[in-house]
């Protein structure tokens, strides 16, 4: 964290400095400075703290002890601050050569200019430390102040975070805001037993992870007994493990995956994954262009990368389905998976490949019930064509289709 916020201040800066990308990746707003520090201020103090700073902006917060006052002597920071496009990378940060001092601007608004307020961080959570040093933005004081041990906010924010990315809900109901109007957690031990833990092992999120992933509440399957549904119907004491659904990145991986053409190299560029790319890169080196993104990420619930967000949306809409049925992309993997199959088959036999295919999909192989219902389907005819190698390609390849489109298979009578 500390990286994304001052790597350009830290030892060894040079091979971290993308980590600025946190703050400096975000929208322009037409150039207009105090819209882009505001994003940065909200980014930073909701996306580490849980806490909604950008509320001062204009007065006082209404609900939790956070001060205009204090908007502004965090704003000052990014104030002095400025984005040098050199070393072949276009967005690092450094400090200003002059420091140029922070005022309140009266209802948020540049024009009524009021009291000059010295760079620190949140009086609430450090009345009793000094303000920034003058000749120097406080980039890195603020990156101190926010992994510091004694900061009850960062490790819990992180420590949620990890927790609801594993096990598909969040201890807390609102993981950006941890104010006064979040509704308290019901296992508010258990978030400050994860924290803890994170701080004492030197903020190691792969050991967090081994902690949770290692517990008997992460262990549990996701089948709700009678009397858990009664007590606990929302699964807030994790009788069960949720049932999660996958992301789009986990969906297109597996996709590749199963047609052996997933490229696992790490590092690099990121590339375009549109259909036409032919990209078979993982998707987490996903090119996303902020102004005009893709619509299959927005088919898929991608979170937005204009802003700050809690968390992914997760909605079923028709487009999902009709994507995986007729997307040029499933139908390449398709083509691809089918005429491996019929290799299989012309050299072992229909039912060695059957086999094959639905563990290359599903990671099991067929029942009887289902594999009478695949030998069925592959002698209908799909009309597609009167060559009949060009036919038994096309309905291997609309039997890829439907076991790719769906969780589990399911046989028709």
């Amino acid at each position: 964290m500390k990286h994304q916020l001052a790597a350009d201040l830290l030892p060894d800066n040079e091979s971290n400095i993308r980590a600025l990308g946190f703050v400096t990746l975000g929208r322009r707003f037409l150039n207009n400075q105090f819209d882009i520090i505001d994003d940065r201020l909200d980014v930073v103090s909701r996306g580490l703290m849980g806490m909604t700073l950008a509320c001062a902006r204009c007065h006082d917060h209404k609900y939790d002890p956070i001060s205009q006052k204090d908007y502004y002597s965090m704003a000052g920071v990014f104030f002095n601050v400025e984005e040098p496009k050199e070393g072949g990378w276009p967005h690092r940060l450094s400090d200003r050569k002059t420091m140029r001092p922070a005022h309140v601007l009266l209802r948020g608004s540049p024009r009524s200019i009021g009291e000059k307020v010295p760079r620190r961080f949140v009086r609430f959570l450090s009345a009793d430390s000094p303000d920034f040093p003058a000749d120097r933005s406080g980039r890195l004081e603020l990156a101190e102040h926010i992994t510091a041990s004694d900061n009850p906010l960062t490790a819990r924010v992180l420590a949620n975070r990890i927790w609801m990315h594993l096990t598909g809900s969040s201890l807390v109901q609102t993981p950006s805001d941890l104010g006064l109007r979040c509704p308290p957690p019901q296992q508010a031990e258990l978030l400050d037993y994860l924290a803890t833990q994170l701080v004492v092992k030197g903020w190691s999120i792969k050991s967090l992870i081994r902690e949770i992933m290692l517990s008997e509440s992460y262990a549990q399957q996701s089948i709700a007994f009678e009397t858990a549904m009664e007590i606990d119907p929302e699964n807030q004491l994790y009788s069960r493990m949720n049932r999660r659904r996958v992301d789009f990145e986990t969906l297109r991986d597996s996709l590749l995956a199963s047609t052996g053409q997933l490229d696992l190299h790490l590092l690099g560029a990121s590339e375009k994954i549109e259909a036409q790319s032919g990209s078979r890169r993982r998707t987490a080196y996903a090119y996303i262009d902020r102004q005009n993104l893709p619509p299959v990420f927005r088919t898929f619930d991608l979170a937005s990368p204009d802003a700050h967000s809690p968390g992914r949306s997760q909605t079923t809409v028709p487009q999902q389905g009709l994507f995986m049925l007729n997307s040029s992309f499933v139908q390449a993997l398709a083509d691809e998976l089918a005429g491996q199959a019929l290799q299989k088959s012309a050299g072992k036999g229909e039912g060695r490949a059957v086999d094959w295919l639905v563990q290359q999909i599903l990671l099991r192989r067929p029942d009887d019930s289902e594999r009478q219902w695949i030998t069925k389907f592959l002698d209908e005819p799909s009309g597609r064509s009167k060559n009949a190698t060009k036919e038994a390609h096309a309905r291997w390849s609309q039997l890829v289709q439907i076991l790719l489109s769906s969780n589990e298979f399911s046989f028709v009578d």
